[in-house]
C-alpha cells in the first residue's frame, strides 16, 4: 500500500513538473537604415595600402539571419526603417527590390523611416501593400482628424506569438523631425505625435490584448561613443561597461520619461550610429547603416514569475555583414586601425561556427535589380587622385567639390551645400556613375535665392553652428573666432578678396531641401528660383569637366579657418 501511494505522489510530482511553465528565451534582431544597400559597398582601407574590400549585401545578411533562425525556435526580426532611399537600383523602383528582398528573408514588421516619404506619398501606399510584413507607425496621424493614414498593411501596432506560445506585441514609431527631413510637401497632410504619447497608449492595448512583452520598433535614434571595445562583437549584459550615451536625443529622452515596464527593448534607427546598450534598463541596438552590422537582443521570459528576468538579458553585436572578411580581424571594417600583424587576407565570414555562404534566392532579387541598371551604374564619370572625404573637418573635399558645382551650375556669388546630404566619401581611382548616385542619393535640387550680405552672414551663423546642420561654402571664405565646440564668425570675403558687403544683394546657390524648410533651417521669406537641375547631376557635370579630381580642400587657401583674436590689455 506504502508504495503504491509513493508511486501515486511521484506521479503527481512529475505532472507537476512537467506542466510547470519553463523560461522562454526570445532572440530579436534588428536592422536599420538599409537605404537601398542590396549589394555590398565596395570601399578601400584608411591606410597607405588602400586594400579593397566590401561590406553589406542584402544576399549576406540573409546568410546571418538563416544562422540565426536555426539557432533560435523564438525569433522575430524587427527593422527600424529607412529602408528605400539611397541607391540607383533602389531609387529607380521607389524601393521596390528592397521589399521583396525582406519578403523573401521574412522580416516581422517595419517602422516608417522619414526618408520613406522622400518619394512622395503614392508610391509609399504602394510599396507598404506589396510587403508581407506590416509597417508600424504609431504616432503618424492625419492632419486636423482623429485617425491614421488608412494605408493597405499600415498600422500601429501589432500581436505576435512565438513558437513557444509567448505573446510578444511590436510597436512601431517615427521620428517627430520627419517633417524637417524630407520634402516637407510629401507629408503636409500628416502629423507626427511625440513619441511618448503614443508609445504609452499603444503599450498600454497590446497588455490588455495579453503581451507578454512589448517591443519598439523606432526611426528614431541616439548617439553612444566608442570605446575600445566598440566594434567587437561580443556578448553583453546590463552590468558589463558600456560607453557613454548621450541623454538628448529620442530614444533616451523617451526611455528616460516612461514607466519601467513600459517597454521592454528597442529597436532604433535614424540616426546610423552602432548602439548595443542599455537605457534605464532597456536595451537597445541600432546598426549604423547600409546593412553593415546587425545586432540582437535575447530576453528570458519566465511565465511562472509572468514577467522578463532581466539578469538573462544579453545582446550580441555588433555582427558585421560581409562578403569577406579580414582574417585577422573577423570582421571586413576597413575604418578601423589594423592589428599589429596587419589585417591579413580577405577570407569567408563564419558566424557562430558556420561557414557563410550568400543567400541564392535573395541574390536572385539583386542581381535582378542590378542587370536593370548595370550600364549607366557601371559608366565613369572622372578620375579621382585621392580619396574624397565627406565628414566636415570643418572642410570636406565632397562639400567643397559640390558647392564649387553649385556655381558652376548657376554663376551664383556664393553656394552653400549641407553635410547631411552627403551620404558617402568617393574612393581614389574611377568615380562611376553609381558612385556620385550613392554619395548624393536624393533628388534635391540646386535652388538660388537674392540675399543681402547680412543675410548670407546670419545663414553662415545657423549652417556653421553645428545646432542644425554642419555645410560647405564656395565663392567665399569664413573666419572664426573660438574653437570648433564654441565659435563664431569674424568676417567674411569673397573670393576676389572683398569684404561681404551687409547691404549689397548676392545670389546665393543652395539646396531646395533647406529653403523649403529641411532640417528646420529658417530662410529669408523671399521667392527662390528652382534650377530643375539636381545637386547630383550638377556635381556630375562639375566631374566631367575637371576629368580628374584632386582635394578640393587646400590649406593654404581654406574656405572655413580660424584667426586669434589680439587681447586688448587694458591700461
Amino acid at each position: 500500500m506504502l508504495r503504491i501511494l509513493a508511486l501515486g505522489l511521484a506521479f503527481v510530482q512529475c505532472t507537476h513538473l512537467r506542466m510547470t511553465p519553463e523560461p522562454v528565451t526570445i532572440t530579436f534582431v534588428g536592422t536599420n537604415d538599409i537605404h537601398g544597400t542590396l549589394a555590398p559597398i565596395a570601399l578601400k582601407t584608411r591606410d597607405a595600402l588602400e586594400q579593397p574590400y566590401r561590406v553589406g549585401g542584402l544576399a549576406h545578411l540573409a546568410a546571418t539571419m538563416d544562422v540565426l533562425r536555426q539557432e533560435n525556435k523564438d525569433f522575430l526580426w524587427l527593422d527600424g526603417g529607412d529602408q528605400f532611399q539611397g541607391t540607383l537600383e533602389s531609387n529607380s523602383q521607389f524601393g521596390a527590390p528592397v521589399v521583396d528582398a525582406f519578403n523573401q528573408m521574412g522580416l516581422m514588421a517595419a517602422a516608417v523611416g522619414n526618408h520613406e516619404f522622400d518619394f512622395g506619398i503614392e508610391p509609399l501606399r504602394t510599396q507598404i501593400s506589396r510587403a508581407s510584413y506590416p509597417y508600424l507607425a504609431a504616432n503618424i496621424w492625419m492632419k486636423d482628424q482623429h485617425r491614421h493614414p488608412d494605408w493597405t498593411n499600415l498600422g500601429s501596432s501589432k500581436l505576435f506569438v512565438t513558437a513557444s506560445g509567448i505573446r510578444v506585441g511590436v510597436i512601431g514609431l517615427s521620428t517627430i523631425e520627419t517633417p524637417k527631413t524630407t520634402m516637407a510637401p510629401h507629408v503636409a497632410d500628416l502629423r507626427f505625435e511625440a513619441l511618448k504619447d503614443a508609445l504609452q497608449r499603444e503599450a498600454r492595448l497590446l497588455r490588455q490584448q495579453g503581451a507578454n512583452v512589448i517591443a519598439l520598433t523606432a526611426h528614431a535614434g541616439l548617439v553612444c561613443k566608442p570605446d575600445a571595445t566598440f566594434l567587437q562583437n561580443t556578448i553583453r549584459t546590463e552590468n558589463d561597461p558600456q560607453s557613454a550615451c548621450e541623454t538628448r536625443a529620442e530614444i533616451p529622452e523617451l526611455l528616460n520619461s516612461i514607466p519601467e515596464g513600459t517597454v521592454d527593448l528597442v529597436v532604433s534607427g535614424h540616426t546610423h550610429h552602432i548602439v548595443h546598450h542599455f537605457i534605464n534598463h532597456v536595451p537597445v541596438i541600432q546598426g549604423g547603416s547600409q546593412g553593415r552590422y546587425i545586432n540582437t537582443i535575447q530576453i528570458t521570459y519566465d511565465p511562472a514569475l509572468g514577467r522578463i528576468d532581466r539578469s538573462k538579458t544579453r545582446i550580441e553585436g555588433p555582427i558585421p555583414i560581409c562578403p569577406q572578411v579580414f582574417a585577422n580581424q573577423a570582421d571586413c571594417n576597413g575604418n578601423m586601425d589594423a592589428p599589429p600583424k596587419g589585417r591579413g587576407p580577405l577570407i569567408q565570414p563564419v558566424f557562430h561556427g558556420i561557414p557563410l555562404k550568400p543567400d541564392a534566392r535573395v541574390q536572385m532579387i539583386v542581381d535582378a535589380a542590378l542587370e536593370k541598371t548595370k550600364t549607366l551604374n557601371n559608366k565613369i564619370i572622372a578620375y579621382a587622385e585621392t580619396r574624397l572625404s565627406s565628414f566636415p573637418q570643418p572642410e570636406s573635399d565632397l562639400g567643397n567639390l559640390i558647392a564649387d558645382a553649385m556655381i558652376a551650375t548657376t554663376h551664383a556669388d556664393v553656394a552653400l551645400m549641407n553635410s547631411g546630404g552627403i551620404r558617402m566619401p568617393l574612393e581614389s581611382g574611377p568615380i562611376r556613375y553609381n558612385h556620385v548616385f550613392r554619395t548624393l542619393p536624393f533628388e534635391n535640387k540646386v535652388a538660388t535665392m537674392e540675399v543681402t550680405g547680412a543675410e548670407i552672414r546670419h545663414i553662415a551663423t545657423i549652417l556653421e553652428s553645428g545646432s542644425h546642420i554642419q555645410g560647405s561654402v564656395a565663392g567665399m571664405r569664413i573666419a572664426f573666432v573660438g574653437d570648433k565646440e564654441h565659435r563664431h564668425i569674424h568676417s567674411i570675403v569673397l573670393n576676389d578678396g572683398t569684404p561681404l558687403d551687409p547691404h549689397k544683394i548676392y545670389t546665393l546657390a543652395t539646396v531646395d531641401f533647406l529653403i523649403l524648410g529641411g532640417d528646420d533651417f529658417a530662410w529669408p521669406k523671399r521667392p527662390h528660383y528652382d534650377t530643375g537641375i539636381t545637386i547630383r547631376d550638377s556635381l556630375l557635370q562639375r566631374l566631367r569637366d575637371i576629368k580628374r579630381v584632386k582635394s578640393a580642400v587646400d590649406p593654404q587657401n581654406a574656405r572655413l579657418f580660424f584667426i586669434k583674436q589680439k587681447k586688448v590689455v587694458q591700461k
